[in-house]
């Protein structure tokens, strides 16, 4: 993908998207200009170069403390949720990017945060089924 001219590339691949952070490392360290956008949790100190600098732009994180931390405080209360489906997203803090994201422009911070605010009070919404519907 690198070789065809994309500058960022989201691995959403958990594990396997390791290859793709040496990758772009491997890229930055012979002087293209090429990021990564991290998944799951923040990869930011996975992406450090001897320079000091990090090729991950920002990471896609999933907030399972606090997802860990919900479901010990409904267990201690006597209200855990077993056998429900529980959905984490914008809504409830359960996705976000990282606090801390020093190659991001505070100008996009911004911008994310705004999106963000939207997603939470539902005046955006995320299509599911109907996409899913398309592949079938």
């Amino acid at each position: 993908m690198y070789d065809r001219g994309v500058n960022v590339i989201f691995a959403a691949a958990g594990g396997v998207g390791v290859g793709a952070i040496n990758e772009a490392k491997a890229r930055v360290t012979g002087g293209k200009n090429v990021w990564i956008v991290g998944v799951d949790v923040d990869q930011y100190p996975e992406g450090m170069l001897p320079s000091g600098k990090s090729i991950i732009l920002t990471s896609a994180m999933k907030y399972l403390d606090r997802a860990s931390y919900d479901m010990i405080k409904h267990e201690l209360a006597g209200t855990f949720p077993g056998g429900e489906v529980l959905h984490l997203d914008a809504t409830n803090d359960g996705i976000g990017i990282p606090v801390t994201n020093p190659n991001l422009s505070a100008d996009v911070v911004a911008k994310v945060q705004e999106l963000y605010g939207k997603l939470k009070s539902g005046e955006v919404k995320v299509a599911d089924s109907q996409i899913a519907g398309l592949f079938k």
